[in-house]
């Protein structure tokens, strides 16, 4: 790929940038500083609408379901979405991430029982959101290592009955679960044999003994709801199980090599923002005579902050578009864009000096969002841990 974005991507990248300022940015402080309840719902539903409009609930699905954001498009998206609010992009795009295991499974029939389903309500304009439930309070980084975690854990375990699963357990940190009818949830059907027994099923909300147990008061992303999710004898159909048993290690750990290009994106937009403000701050402030911009410590901050956007954003489209999917390069785009996203806002708020730490700015919010960035999805830690395995595997085949 030459990195050049053809004329429909960026048709693509100028109605999202359209979008996300004529519907996200007016909302964007309500999103941040309401606590969970019916006025935030109002403008969570009400941009959920306004983006099934343009065909992105439904975008992430496969595209013999009629998907259209498979790889750079999503990455387009995520970036123009979060340079706006990065919570508002997770809100958008945590449904591809539910999607995925199904998606990657190959398991056509239960496709055809779902996805029809996401397409239909996406035409009335009242979206189904799907959630992913994976990490628990004793299984949080671990179920990402390849290396030495044969007998990691899930607590949640997945009881056969007949033709029916009976689940029972808890899962933490699963984005929109509030607002979702739907949750790829991952459980074992033999805590004895570790990951080798890790089985996924797709979950309806309105499951009995499924609920919600409390939405989590965020540091930042606050559009989009985190919650802790409880499973108590909750019976699911044989047919909701996503390919058969035991597939559930590798269909989490390819879900996230997809969705991760897209996470490095997200990071690029929360870093364009950033920087954005930082440039439009240092091209008026006047400080010792002259404007800020003219003074050469923020000219080579501004240049680093630059250099490492271009770098994240080119990486993202690497990533997104190597086939098959480079867990390597998935990893090395969410780790490099997501830290980018850090770097370049803290740069921001010093750029700005004492307004950059005020809220009326807005720069600070880009770096409590960024932060988020770095821990999901496997933290920026664990996903060094998946590139060195990657550089470890290349190593022994050349010896």
């Amino acid at each position: 790929m030459d990195f050049e974005l053809n004329e429909q991507q960026l048709a693509m990248k100028k109605t999202m940038r359209d979008f996300a300022e004529r519907e996200i940015k007016p909302r964007v402080q309500d999103l941040d500083q309401m606590p969970s309840g019916e006025d935030k719902s109002k403008h969570q539903w009400y941009i959920l609408g306004k983006a099934c409009e343009l065909g992105l609930m439904s975008g992430f699905l496969p595209r013999q379901y009629g998907g259209t954001l498979g790889g750079v498009a999503a990455c387009i998206v995520g970036e123009e979405v979060s340079a706006i609010d990065a919570g508002v992009g997770m809100l958008i795009s945590t449904s591809g991430l539910g999607i995925a295991p199904v998606a990657v499974s190959g398991d056509k029939a239960v496709m055809d029982r779902f996805f029809p389903q996401l397409v239909e309500a996406e035409k009335a304009g009242k979206p189904i959101l799907w959630s992913y439930g994976i990490t628990e309070p004793e299984a949080g980084s671990d179920v990402e290592d390849e290396k030495g975690s044969r007998t990691a854990r899930l607590s949640t375990i997945a009881r056969k009955e007949g033709d029916y699963y009976i689940i029972n357990g808890s899962k933490q940190f699963c984005s929109i679960a509030s607002m979702a009818k739907l949750i790829s949830v991952f459980a074992t059907v033999d805590k004895a044999r570790g990951i080798d027994a890790w089985t996924c099923f797709v979950v309806p909300t309105d499951s009995p003994g499924f609920s919600i147990e409390r939405i989590e008061n965020t540091m930042g992303n606050r559009a989009s709801p985190t919650c802790a999710i409880s499973l108590d004898n909750v019976k699911v159909p044989v047919e909701n199980r996503v390919g058969e048993e035991n597939q559930g290690w590798f269909l989490n750990r390819y879900s996230l090599a997809y969705s991760r290009p897209a996470v490095g994106a997200a990071g690029v937009g929360v870093a364009r923002g950033a920087y954005e403000i930082a440039l439009g701050y240092a091209s008026e402030r006047f400080q010792g005579g002259k404007q800020i911009i003219e003074h050469q410590m923020i000219q080579q901050m501004l240049a680093d902050m630059a250099i490492q956007i271009e770098a994240a954003r080119l990486l993202s489209y690497k990533a997104a578009s190597s086939r098959p999917i480079s867990d390597k390069l998935s990893s090395m785009a969410k780790v490099f864009g997501t830290d980018t996203a850090v770097n370049v806002s803290i740069d921001a708020i010093q750029i700005l000096g004492g307004y950059g730490y005020m809220r009326d700015y807005g720069v600070e919010k880009y770096l409590r969002d960024a932060k988020g960035a770095q821990i999901m999805e496997g933290t920026n830690q664990m996903n060094r841990i998946v590139v060195a395995e990657a550089i470890m595997k290349e190593i022994s085949y050349q010896y």
